[in-house]
């Protein structure tokens, strides 16, 4: 297992690749096309004071500024293994990938997380990320309100299937709150 779930070892960053560790992980871990993603994100490090332990991440930027970054060695080793940037805050905010175009739009996919847009993406479906199940995307669909009134795309709210085994974080029941939501807006 550590070979493929330490990406540093397997394809290490260098300095005329300094991506070189996420590109391998958005390939060959995601099944992404990093050709039409190479600009969307950075390689950077995380670092656990507390295990002292530290893992190669790939991040994305976020739109009112911050990042959300997925750790790619060994994420087990850590509490969680995605991250936000500490003081920022992307409730009502989704992130967008720079190929969906909003004003064209004639159906749009609010998903979770961001590997799930960017794979529906690679499959021509255009999708936003919520980012999390619980969070409202409130800004951004005043936004798509108020530049498309009169011609909105239709939404559809695709949050992760829950484990029935499990105590879930309540998907389904949000996707149906969300949908309803979205409705009276």
């Amino acid at each position: 297992p550590d070979l493929f779930e330490d990406w540093s070892k397997r394809a290490p960053a260098t300095q005329e690749n300094p991506k070189a560790t996420a590109v391998a992980y958005l390939e060959y871990n995601r099944g992404f096309n990093v050709g039409l993603i190479k600009n969307w994100f950075t390689q950077e490090n995380y670092y656990c004071r507390e295990t002292n332990e530290g893992s190669a991440t790939v991040r994305f930027p976020l739109q009112r500024g911050g990042w959300w970054e997925r750790i790619i060695d060994r994420p087990h080793r850590f509490d969680k293994k995605a991250r936000f940037k500490f003081g920022e805050s992307f409730r009502g905010v989704w992130w967008q990938p720079p190929t969906v175009d909003l004003a064209t739009v004639s159906e749009l996919w609010i998903v979770e997380g961001i590997f799930d847009a960017i794979a529906l993406m690679h499959n021509g479906i255009s999708a936003v990320s919520a980012m999390s199940c619980n969070v409202f995307p409130q800004d951004s669909l005043n936004e798509l309100l108020k530049n498309r009134a009169g011609d909105l795309p239709t939404l559809i709210w695709a949050l992760d299937n829950e484990d029935g085994k499990k105590k879930s974080s309540g998907a389904r029941a949000y996707a149906i709150r969300w949908a309803r939501q979205a409705e009276k807006m």
